[in-house]
């Protein structure tokens, strides 16, 4: 999320998934991500730490599409979290849904929040204001 002129905007959503068996999610343990629509919807592809892509999760569920349940609640939750910490105007949040279907906030990253990988699944990632993140936000 940025937070610029007291409003919260939700650039990029990614979904990680641990490789089979794994009981961690990580991109750089043999993890994929996937990138995840403004509705919900995952992409086409999954993507692992060197760039391999692949269409279906090794189960034989496809990406493109699937709907994942609470997204917009996970939504609503981290542009209500940003507002507890202002001072930092871009932040990429880990969110869990736990079995009722409540989202959680499980850390916020205030650091690049692996920007690298927002860009490979739904880059560009910051679009028309780029110019503006650079400036105003990430302050290059």
């Amino acid at each position: 999320t940025v937070l610029r002129n007291g409003e919260v905007k939700v650039y990029s959503s990614v979904i990680r998934i641990g490789k089979p068996k794994a009981k961690i999610d990580n991109y750089s343990s043999g993890g994929m991500s996937v990138g995840i629509n403004e509705d919900g919807t995952l992409k086409e592809y999954a993507y692992f730490f060197n760039g391999d892509r692949i269409t279906s999760h090794p189960s034989g569920v496809k990406f493109k599409g699937y709907q994942l349940p609470y997204y917009n609640e996970s939504v609503e939750l981290v542009k209500k979290a940003h507002f507890l910490v202002p001072h930092f105007k871009m932040v990429s949040w880990d969110i869990a849904v736990r079995e009722d279907g409540v989202p959680i906030l499980v850390e916020a990253n205030l650091s690049d929040g692996q920007i690298d990988l927002h860009q490979l699944c739904n880059g560009p990632l910051f679009g028309d204001d780029t110019e503006m993140i650079l400036d105003e936000v990430l302050l290059k």
